[in-house]
């Protein structure tokens, strides 16, 4: 993420991370460039994670519930993209 924002995105940027894609434990969530280090602190890399970047991702939004120190969202949104990606604030 740093290297992204020190070459020109913004922190602001959205971004999605996703961890064990179609297995019972998968784990999805969103939030921007800035807390994208937190995002997959929380989530873990003791697992293949995929993570997005970008504008596509701007539009899931819920309300949060907290999970250690990133808010997880109790819910999933769906996106304009058709992503099902809860948010994390």
């Amino acid at each position: 993420a740093e290297r992204l924002i020190l070459h020109g995105l913004s922190p602001a940027t959205p971004v999605a991370v996703a961890a064990n894609l179609s297995r019972d434990d998968e784990t999805r969530a969103t939030g921007t460039l800035q807390r994208l280090g937190a995002i997959v602190d929380a989530i873990g890399i003791d697992r293949p994670i995929l993570i997005g970047v970008g504008r596509v991702f701007e539009e899931c939004e819920v309300g949060v519930t907290d999970v250690g120190s990133v808010s997880f969202p109790a819910e999933q949104a769906e996106c304009s993209s058709g992503a099902a990606l809860p948010r994390v604030a």
